[in-house]
């Protein structure tokens, strides 16, 4: 089956390329298997945390090192399908994390491999937040929550009315009591 050669890294979808910045003809897909892995993960579950997409990544190619899933995460930015945005932590020990956000290449590459696209924790998060920090700081905590025997944690719940306008929690969690956080 041919499919339709798709151009990367196109100055609309990449502004600030450079000159020296590569650019690429994809036919059916990047021309790199694992790029193109780490774009469908990115685009099929929605996740956003640099570590989580590792993880994935590391399982999927059955690999205990995640020294490739960094070369590939690497190589998807430098080839526009990807944007890296740090975050602050405050927590830790380290000074700083990364959220992966699919750029309109990633997206175009990801319909192209025919793989459904699903609204991201980023997109979710920051619709309700705007703040990449604390949308990080929700994630943490729901991560840890899950390690404490919590159940059905939702990071992004709907919104309760309140007197003054909607407030969004941040987020819910049934614990080991079957008590609603």
């Amino acid at each position: 089956q041919s499919r339709q050669a798709l151009p990367v890294n196109t100055p609309q979808s990449t502004p600030t390329q450079s000159a020296s910045t590569p650019t690429r003809t994809a036919t059916a897909a990047s021309g790199d298997k694992r790029v193109d892995d780490v774009v469908r993960v990115i685009a099929e579950t929605g996740l956003c945390r640099a570590k989580d997409v590792r993880v994935l990544l590391m399982k999927q190619w059955e690999m205990a090192s995640n020294k490739p899933a960094v070369r590939h995460l690497d190589a998807a930015i430098k080839f526009g399908f990807i944007e890296q945005i740090a975050v602050r932590l405050e927590w830790g020990g380290q000074p700083s994390a990364n959220i992966l956000v699919l750029t309109q290449t990633g997206r175009a590459l990801a319909e192209a491999m025919g793989v459904k696209i699903v609204r991201g924790q980023y997109e979710v998060g920051m619709a309700v937040h705007r703040n990449a920090e604390h949308l990080y700081v929700i994630l943490e905590v729901a991560d840890i929550l899950a390690v404490e025997s919590y159940s059905r944690i939702d990071p992004f719940p709907a919104f309760v009315p309140t007197s003054s306008g909607n407030y969004y929690p941040d987020l819910t969690a049934i614990d080991p009591t079957d008590q609603r956080l």
